[in-house]
């Protein structure tokens, strides 16, 4: 993977993914800021008990970078593409189904 390099997807003629190239795009930083506040009370009357509640989350999230700034695209080669690049010995420890 290249840092600054572009995502490419490569279909073949079925629109089948054939490959997914160059940077993931997923790597970002991220914050959460999370506050919770929680009151319980109890009441006795007698034989009885009356609880209550009250339950406070707030979340915030923040996120930095992610994404491929330097684009995505897809390409769509056709089959002489397809077969030119099999014919190359591009790759030819791995096999294509």
């Amino acid at each position: 993977m290249r840092k600054n390099s572009p995502q490419v997807v490569v279909l073949g003629t079925t629109d089948e993914t054939l490959a997914i190239l160059g940077h993931l795009g997923y790597f970002f930083n991220a914050i959460e800021n999370t506050v919770q506040v929680q009151q319980k009370f109890k009441y006795y009357l007698e034989n009885h008990t009356i609880k209550a509640g009250l339950n406070y989350i707030r979340s915030d999230h923040k996120l930095f970078g992610g994404g491929n700034p330097n684009g995505n695209y897809t390409v769509k080669l056709t089959q002489a593409q397809i077969d030119a690049i099999a014919n190359s010995g591009i790759g030819k420890w791995f096999r294509y189904q």
